[in-house]
């Protein structure tokens, strides 16, 4: 299992280093001097880190087995359109995809490794981790430069990636398990808006109830306890004054003989 994450990880960091050495060649062949040697990497980057904190928050509500495939596949297709380009612009489309996979394959293979390992083994593991991105950012920069002088030329730094991308594509979709997420609801500042309404109707109904004990179920309270969102508080009827002729009344005719 640790296997495939691992090559998924080195996959995505070796993307983002394997080129450098290319930029020379690929600027020559398809122009744009140094701003398109500097765009070459920047879009990438600039592609990384912004959608890493949307592939790490989706991977919460998500299943991350089909995140991390997901992430995989936007990878690959990345490094095929830079490897096929035949202009710079398509190079830089495809340099875009390829960093939105980047940051996916990164987040989501956190996210699936920190919830699969066990508190007390997540150093080691992170460990393994920390081994790969030091593989992948030493090695990159020397596997592009031999990768130059093949007869592919610098569109084989852009292929190089999508093998180990397939090859953890495969053993992911073999190994990893589909993990049961929760069905996506509200967002998390309705539903904490909604709980503290709750508690608070909580928190005031006793003290409405009390006051319509002791008030006679008044409808100037009965108006307070319904503007606080007490309604399940059972209202008794308010006592019906009596003026004093009726009461006079009734003990004029509880006095009459036969009454």
């Amino acid at each position: 299992m640790l296997l495939p994450l691992l090559a998924a990880l080195f996959a995505a960091l070796l993307s983002g280093t394997v080129a450098i050495p290319a930029l020379p060649a690929v600027t020559a062949e398809l122009g744009g001097g140094s701003v398109g040697m500097t765009w070459i990497i920047t879009v990438a980057l600039l592609a990384n880190a912004t959608t890493t904190p949307v592939w790490g928050s989706i991977s919460d509500r998500y299943d991350t087995r089909l995140l991390v495939q997901a992430a995989l596949l936007t990878l690959t297709a990345g490094s095929m359109v830079s490897a096929c380009a035949p202009a710079l612009s398509v190079l830089l489309a495809g340099r875009v995809v390829q960093g939105i996979g980047l940051g996916g394959v990164v987040a989501v293979t956190v996210a699936v490794l920190g919830a699969l390992i066990p508190p007390r083994e997540q150093g080691r593991y992170s460990g393994y981790g920390a081994v790969v991105m030091a593989v992948s950012m030493a090695g990159g920069p020397l596997l592009g430069g031999a990768l130059v002088d093949t007869p592919l030329g610098w569109r084989a730094c852009f292929l190089v990636p999508a093998a180990p991308a397939a090859v953890a594509l495969v053993a992911l979709r073999r190994r990893l398990k589909p993990r049961p997420r929760h069905r996506p609801g509200l967002p998390p500042a309705v539903g904490a808006v909604r709980r503290r309404t709750r508690r608070s109707r909580a928190a005031a109904e006793p003290t409405a109830a009390h006051l319509l004990r002791h008030s006679g179920g008044t409808i100037a309270v009965k108006r307070t306890a319904e503007a606080a969102g007490c309604t399940t508080i059972p209202i008794r009827r308010a006592p019906i004054e009596r003026s004093r002729d009726e009461h006079a009344e009734d003990d004029h005719r509880r006095s009459e003989p036969g009454a």
